[in-house]
């Protein structure tokens, strides 16, 4: 519980830093600092979390980026992970399906929910009967 919370905390955080200043949300590929969260997500079994890099753009309704991971699983020809997101923001909710880009011999997708909360976005995600929480705080300071 106490982990969910402080991933949830700060999640929400970083989201709602980038809400209240949309001109900060470029092209993902583009490198604005303002664009760059970092973060962690967490199994809800005993698996150590997982700390990404994510690159996110909002235009209007839409947001969409890039997620960059350590291998943590698949074929071991890699020691990262990447993966493209794409999704909605209504108010501070997001939702976005992960897809990964075959790097490592992975290329399935991950759903994901949120809540943007300062600079912290925060939330839960589920696959094939696994799931977790999940949360990403912008570096803009």
């Amino acid at each position: 519980m106490k982990r969910t919370l402080w991933a949830v905390t700060f999640f929400v955080l970083g989201f709602l830093a980038l809400v209240a200043n949309p001109a900060s949300a470029g092209d993902p590929k583009a490198g604005d600092p303002r664009d760059r969260f970092e973060g962690v997500y967490a199994y809800d079994d005993e698996r150590p979390p997982v700390h990404f890099t994510m690159w996110l753009s909002i235009k209007g309704k839409t947001i969409k980026g890039r997620i960059e991971e350590p291998a943590t699983f698949g074929d071991g020809t890699s020691d990262k992970l990447y993966a493209n997101f794409t999704g909605t923001m209504f108010g501070n909710k997001v939702s976005f399906k992960k897809k990964y880009d075959g790097t490592g011999g992975q290329s399935h997708s991950v759903p994901y929910r949120g809540t943007l909360d300062g600079k912290t976005i925060f939330g839960v995600w589920k696959m094939n009967g696994q799931s977790g929480t999940w949360y990403a705080t912008s570096t803009w300071k």
